[in-house]
C-alpha cells in the first residue's frame, strides 16, 4: 500500500512496527540469504540446508520480506532477488554493511538508552558501555569492523558524488583528512590528473590505504587532534565533523587551518540539516549521532560559524546529486 493511501493510523503503525522489517532484513544478511539465491539456492529447502534454519520458521521470515519487496516468491516456495534484494549481497559498496550496523546488539543495546541521552545531552552509548565508542572500538575489533565495513559501504557512493561536485582545478595538492583507505582521493585523482593527494589518518587505520592502479598517494597516520601535516594547500574532510562536539570539532579546524598553505581551501562534505519540517535524513541521523557520540549534524550557519571562529572565511555550500553538501571555506 502506497502511503499516500494510508489513513493516519495506518500511518503511524508502520512507522512504531518498522523493526518488523528491519530485524527480519538484519537476520537475512546475517544467514547471506540473498547470496545464496544469487548462487543458485533459491528453493526454501536449499536455502534451510545451506544456512542450517529450521524450514518453516525461515519460510515465515522470507514470506514477511516478500510482502514487502525485499526478495520476490516464485510457485513451490522459491525465491528471486528484486532490487532491493540485491543491497543484501555481501559485496563491495552494498548497503549490506549500513544495516548490519544499525541492527548489530552492541547498537541496540546502546539506543536502549537515548532517553538518557535525551534528558542529559550525552551518549547513550557511554552510559550503556562506560566509554567513548572510539575508545570502544579499540579493544573489540569485531565490533570496529562492522563499524568499518558500514561506513565504507556508506561512503563509496558519496565519494562519486563529491568527485563530480568538487572544483578543484586551482590546487595542486589535496590532503583527505580522516580519510581512511583512500577510496575517495582516488577518485578525485581519475578526474584531476594534476593533483597530487595524500590521506591522513589514525595509522591503525591509514595502515590499510594504498594507491589504486596507477593512482598513487602520500600516506600519513596520526591525531588531527593532535596535529595535521603541512604541504597541502587543500583539505577535504568527510563525514569527520559530526562525530565531534563543537570543541573537539573547533580544535580539528584548528589545525587544518595551521597546517594549509595561506589561500588554502578547506572543503567539508556533510549532510547540511535544512528547513524546519522539511524531510531530512540528517535530521534522522543526528539521532544516531545524539545516541552514540558527543557529535551532530548541523545546519550551514552552525557550520559557517565554527569555520569562523577558526580562522576560515565561509564561502558556501556545494550541492551534489545525492544527500551530501559540499561545504567551502578558505584560509
Amino acid at each position: 500500500m502506497n502511503s499516500k493511501d494510508m489513513t493516519i493510523s495506518q500511518q503511524f503503525l508502520s512507522m512504531a512496527t518498522a523493526k518488523m522489517v528491519t530485524k527480519p532484513m538484519y537476520v537475512a544478511a546475517k544467514l547471506n540469504i540473498a547470496d545464496h539465491i544469487e548462487q543458485g539456492s533459491n528453493s526454501i529447502g536449499a536455502l534451510a540446508k545451506k544456512t542450517n534454519a529450521h524450514e518453516s520458521s525461515l519460510y515465515r521470515l522470507m514470506r514477511a520480506l516478500c510482502s514487502v519487496g525485499i526478495f520476490k516468491e516464485r510457485e513451490n516456495k522459491e525465491f528471486e532477488l528484486t532490487p532491493l534484494a540485491e543491497c543484501l549481497l555481501d559485496k563491495p559498496g552494498s548497503q549490506r554493511g549500513m544495516l548490519m550496523w544499525f541492527n548489530d546488539p552492541i547498537h541496540d543495546q546502546a539506543w536502549e538508552y537515548l532517553q538518557y541521552s535525551v534528558e542529559s545531552g550525552k551518549p547513550a552509548f557511554n552510559k550503556k558501555f562506560d566509554k567513548p565508542i572510539f575508545d570502544y572500538f579499540q579493544n573489540n575489533k569485531e565490533i570496529s569492523e562492522v563499524f568499518n565495513t558500514a561506513m565504507t559501504s556508506n561512503v563509496k557512493g558519496v565519494h562519486g558524488l563529491i568527485a563530480n561536485a568538487i572544483d578543484l582545478s586551482g590546487a595542486k595538492c589535496l590532503y583527505d583528512i580522516g580519510g581512511g583507505h583512500g577510496h575517495l582521493v582516488a577518485q578525485i585523482m581519475e578526474k584531476n590528473d594534476h593533483l597530487k593527494c595524500g590521506v591522513f589518518d589514525i595509522p591503525h587505520v591509514v595502515a590499510g590505504a594504498s594507491g589504486k592502479g596507477e593512482i598513487a598517494f602520500e600516506i600519513f597516520g596520526g591525531d588531527f587532534f593532535e596535529e595535521i601535516p603541512a604541504g597541502a594547500d587543500a583539505h577535504i574532510m568527510t563525514f569527520i565533523l559530526h562525530d565531534w562536539d563543537d570543541n573537539s570539532c573547533l580544535k580539528i579546524l584548528e589545525n587544518s587551518h595551521k597546517a594549509l598553505e595561506p589561500g588554502g581551501k578547506l572543503y567539508i562534505g556533510s549532510n547540511i540539516i535544512g528547513a524546519i519540517n522539511e524531510p531530512s535524513l540528517g535530521k534522522l541521523l543526528d539521532i544516531e549521532m545524539l545516541a552514540m557520540t558527543t557529535g551532530q549534524e548541523r545546519t550551514e550557519s552552525e557550520f559557517k560559524t565554527l569555520f569562523e571562529r577558526a580562522g576560515f572565511t565561509y564561502q558556501g555550500a556545494i550541492d551534489t546529486k545525492g544527500p551530501v553538501s559540499l561545504l567551502v571555506a578558505s584560509k
